[in-house]
């Protein structure tokens, strides 16, 4: 996770996405979205930050199966940006 210093001094969108990334209503989705962004907030261009928003706007089922290759990713989504997510996930979680 992010140390204290380091989230003061995000921009407030960068916040906002931080937060909806790691309180999605799953602890599933915390884990495989919140992770992501945790270690790359600070790195994310703001085309990226837009992607992230577009991602969040999917219900929860929808996008845990996305991000664990049971759905094909969605037409809206960067699908580069959701691979680059979802690889990332694959390196730490085994069951992915």
């Amino acid at each position: 996770m992010l140390k204290k210093n380091n989230i003061t001094n995000l921009s407030l969108r960068r916040k906002k996405i931080l937060f909806k990334c790691t309180h999605r209503g799953t602890k599933e989705l915390d884990i495989l979205l919140g992770n992501f962004v945790s270690n790359h907030i600070n790195l994310l261009k703001p085309k990226e930050l837009d992607y992230l928003e577009v991602i969040l706007g999917f219900n929860d089922i929808d996008l845990y199966k996305i991000l664990t290759n049971k759905k094909e990713i969605d037409k809206k989504m960067n699908k580069l940006f959701l691979k680059k997510i979802i690889k990332f996930n694959q390196k730490f979680n085994n069951y992915i």
